[in-house]
């Protein structure tokens, strides 16, 4: 389809006007003495021409707005696609962020629990050492008094065993003495 601009679209009735005055000579020329009917017939003949002109004239302003129709139907189009995909690719990017926030959350989530874990394991150890420490030093305070008890038993035990010892010693010559005793008063007998 031909698109005509507004210079095209005169020179087309410049030459149709041309023509038309062409014809008029030709009737004028063939017949010198104009009757009513002739110029009534070309009355007729360029309104004629003129609806033809008119009527092609529309004729290409109706090709022209279809052209134009399907041409802003196509950009309509186009630019519907482009929408679409601009949203679908921000539908994308927002569900890739979701995930990524989401994973991200898991992820810290999870650090926090095994960090709150490890606290938790790590106060445990250390209450386990200081009731460790607190037994050991409970236990050393035992064996402090345990060898306490055990010198004073020794010393005890010692002086049982002194005692004994100077007992049996001072037996030992008492015995004696009495037997010596004895025996004098038998020798005196």
């Amino acid at each position: 389809m031909q698109k005509y601009t507004r210079k095209s679209v005169k020179k087309l009735n410049e030459s149709n006007f041309k023509k038309f005055s062409n014809f008029n000579t030709k009737i004028k020329n063939s017949k010198k003495s104009p009757k009513k009917s002739i110029e009534y017939e070309k009355r007729i003949l360029s309104k004629i021409d003129k609806n033809k002109h008119f009527k092609y004239k529309l004729e290409n302003k109706e090709c022209e707005i279809k052209d134009l129709k399907y041409e802003i139907g196509k950009s309509n189009i186009e630019k519907s696609n482009l929408e679409q995909a601009i949203i679908k690719e921000k539908l994308e990017k927002e569900a890739i962020s979701k995930e990524s926030k989401i994973q991200y959350e898991k992820k810290l989530s999870a650090y926090q629990q095994e960090q709150s874990l490890n606290e938790k394991e790590k106060n445990r150890a250390v209450n386990k050492a200081n009731i460790t420490t607190q037994n050991q030093k409970v236990l050393i305070d035992k064996i402090n008094v345990l060898e306490k008890n055990n010198s004073e038993l020794t010393d005890s035990v010692n002086k049982l065993l002194n005692e004994k010892n100077q007992w049996k010693s001072t037996e030992k010559n008492n015995s004696n003495l009495c037997w010596k005793m004895r025996l004098r008063e038998i020798i005196k007998i």
